[in-house]
């Protein structure tokens, strides 16, 4: 009896840790990068709306790599998002006090994925803090875009160009599975 029951555990144990593996073969990280531009501007404040041009979920390489598609994450969530100020060149990110970036997509609602309401000084860049949501159905949706709030605390004499760099985590089905 004791045989069985340890041969049962030892047998349990095997599937367990056999899942696991098998689920840490379709997960993953890919990135994405966009920017978005910061016009010049005469007073100080909230500047809302800015946009980026809408992206292609790009990741589909990555899919493949990972014997998956696109239409098969079960979750996927934003790691990381870092702002790099590309022009002007000798600028930095003095100017920005609070930062919200959003997703949406077609059928979908905008969504809060990144905040920083405390932007180091003197730095041409920085990352975010990331909210902890699914954004599985964003990147299904085959194209999405982000949406910047910015509140600036200084007057911009120039456009400010702005590259977002984003890193998800991907945990999607296997082919054939």
């Amino acid at each position: 009896m004791r045989k069985l029951t340890f041969l049962s555990l030892t047998v349990f144990a095997f599937l367990l840790s056999s899942c696991e593996a098998i689920d840490s073969l379709t997960q993953f990280y890919y990135d994405e990068e966009t920017s978005f531009t910061i016009p010049g501007q005469t007073s100080v404040g909230l500047i809302g709306d800015i946009t980026t041009p809408e992206m292609q979920s790009s990741g589909s390489q990555e899919f493949e790599n990972n014997d998956s598609r696109v239409d098969m994450i079960e979750s996927c969530k934003l790691v990381e998002l870092t702002l790099t100020l590309t022009t002007p060149e000798t600028g930095d990110f003095d100017f920005l006090n609070e930062i919200s970036i959003y997703i949406s997509a077609d059928g979908l609602p905008e969504k809060l994925i990144a905040t920083e309401t405390n932007v180091p000084a003197g730095v041409k860049q920085f990352s975010l803090e990331t909210q902890d949501v699914d954004l599985s159905e964003y990147i299904k949706a085959g194209t999405y875009s982000l949406k910047t709030d910015v509140t600036t605390d200084q007057i911009l004499s120039e456009d400010h160009e702005i590259t977002v760099y984003s890193n998800f985590f991907v945990d999607a089905e296997v082919l054939g599975q």
